[in-house]
């Protein structure tokens, strides 16, 4: 086995945080919330202060934090930048070690495409034929990318004009640029190659909220790759995390949390149920096997309350909701109700947002097929029977509200960044299910209601009303919810 860190004696300002803290081999997780001195905690590793091995040699340790590393930079910067003469795979991997934290930050690693040019200079150092070492970098690299990205796939041919590798991805069999990737999916790709080519260099990595910009099922996948990468290489890996992924069965043992106590940070493996609040979200504090007496919806914001609740009161229903806070944590807490054998009268309702359903087929997780909530509350004909006006202007409502929130739409909805050019000559006939489903309702909804001069609780009760005595409402709201709600 590598050498590894055994514990860590740790005063940080002055006594707040007072404790040793001991490691096992493998994958280690530090959670709690912000102000915890997580990240200190991750310092003082980094700099060997206090540290006590598992052997007489002392570990090497690397730190990453992925929340840092957002730069993107494409191919032709990056041949720009590993052709200078000091660019090379064993200087980086030194500048790595010697590293220490800076202003309370990690700095910069390289990128995706760095790392892929670095690794096969240094391949190339035999002097042997470079196509060949392209297709043994390609391959070695696309064996740790499927771990996480199943349907990925890095392809390379060499590029005769530049003398070097030409990369980029296939993604579900389309050909895309690696700088075209979003940010948490660079951020992953970033952070496992730097590991995996660093695995030989080092023997323990930091590793700072790998979770930022990542969905619930990427931030899963990714920390199942982390346990995987500590089995397989004989790794240890200590990482700071917000992550709700601690809550799951696999990684619980793994966790040791941070949380204040009597003005003082304590850590330990068993936390106070109110941090345990704190840290799962709001629904938290009803988990126990066999404890909904009544339907319970975990769902993301106070929107779908409203929405479920007034759905409940006009169907004579009675049910209880616990908000989340995002669809990452709504995922969480079906994942832990599946770790407890499933809760019984449990549903977990997320917005569509453009997505796939991360858990198909599954009756009590229901993934919206619009963009969000807010997209059932504006059906045409429905609204216009609500306010007693013509159905054209309702639309002409739906179009000015989307003209006066232009700006968020396309902020929020990449989808709509072709659009931006012909946005403001949008008119009524654009407006149509299928337009409406995709759009972000959110970013509309109080705008439609201002323009048809109507109060929101009025509106919701009246739509809800009409929809029930027309015996719609599990044609407009998708059946699975309606059901639920029964």
């Amino acid at each position: 086995m590598n050498p590894n860190v055994k514990s860590i004696d740790i005063d940080i300002f002055g006594g707040v945080l007072k404790s040793s803290i001991e490691f096992t081999a493998g994958l280690n997780i530090l959670s709690g919330e912000n102000g915890t001195c997580k990240t200190q905690v991750l310092r003082e590793l980094k700099a060997g202060h206090n540290i006590y091995s598992s052997s007489a040699v002392a570990p090497r340790i690397q730190a990453f934090s992925p929340k840092r590393n957002s730069e993107r930079k494409n191919m032709e910067k990056i041949l720009r930048e590993i052709r200078q003469p000091d660019r090379r795979f064993s200087n980086y991997i030194q500048n790595l070690t010697q590293t220490a934290f800076q202003d309370s930050t990690f700095v910069n690693y390289a990128t995706f495409g760095e790392v892929y040019f670095l690794v096969h200079e240094e391949e190339c150092k035999d002097g042997r034929d470079r196509e060949d070492k392209m297709t043994k970098v390609t391959e070695d690299f696309n064996r740790i990318i499927r771990r996480i990205f199943e349907n990925y796939e890095l392809v390379s041919d060499w590029d005769i004009k530049s003398g070097s590798p030409n990369i980029r991805l296939k993604k579900n069999n389309l050909e895309i640029s690696i700088e075209s990737l979003s940010l948490g999916e660079q951020e992953v790709m970033s952070l496992v190659i730097n590991l995996y080519a660093s695995r030989d260099s080092h023997d323990v990595f930091l590793i700072d909220e790998p979770e930022i910009h990542l969905n619930w099922h990427l931030e899963e996948r990714l920390f199942k790759f982390l346990d995987w990468f500590c089995n397989e290489y004989e790794k240890q890996l200590i990482v700071a995390t917000h992550s709700r992924v601690v809550f799951t069965t696999s990684f619980l043992d793994k966790t040791q949390f941070f949380f204040w106590e009597n003005g003082h940070i304590s850590v330990g493996r068993n936390i106070p149920d109110e941090l345990r609040k704190r840290i799962a979200g709001e629904s938290i504090d009803i988990i126990q096997v066999g404890a909904f007496p009544k339907v319970t919806f975990f769902v993301e914001d106070a929107r779908h309350v409203e929405v479920i609740e007034t759905i409940a009161k006009v169907l004579k229903s009675e049910v209880a909701c616990q908000i989340c806070g995002s669809s990452s944590s709504v995922r969480s807490m079906y994942k832990l109700s599946l770790s407890q054998g499933e809760w019984a009268n449990c549903f977990f309702v997320e917005d569509g947002d453009n997505e796939g359903n991360p858990f198909p087929e599954v009756k009590q997780f229901i993934h919206l097929n619009k963009y969000c909530i807010e997209n059932y509350l504006l059906d045409i004909g429905t609204a216009a029977k609500v306010v007693k006006k013509q159905k054209e202007t309702v639309k002409n409502a739906v179009l000015n509200a989307i003209k006066a929130n232009k700006n968020r739409i396309l902020k929020r909805n990449k989808f709509f960044e072709f659009f931006d050019f012909v946005f403001d000559n949008l008119n009524t006939s654009n407006i149509s299910e299928s337009s409406m489903a995709v759009l972000d309702g959110s970013t509309i909804f109080e705008s439609f209601l201002t323009e048809l001069g109507v109060n929101p609780d009025f509106y919701m009760k009246e739509y809800m009303e009409t929809l029930q005595k027309e015996s719609m409402l599990d044609k407009i709201f998708p059946k699975q919810l309606i059901s639920a709600i029964t």
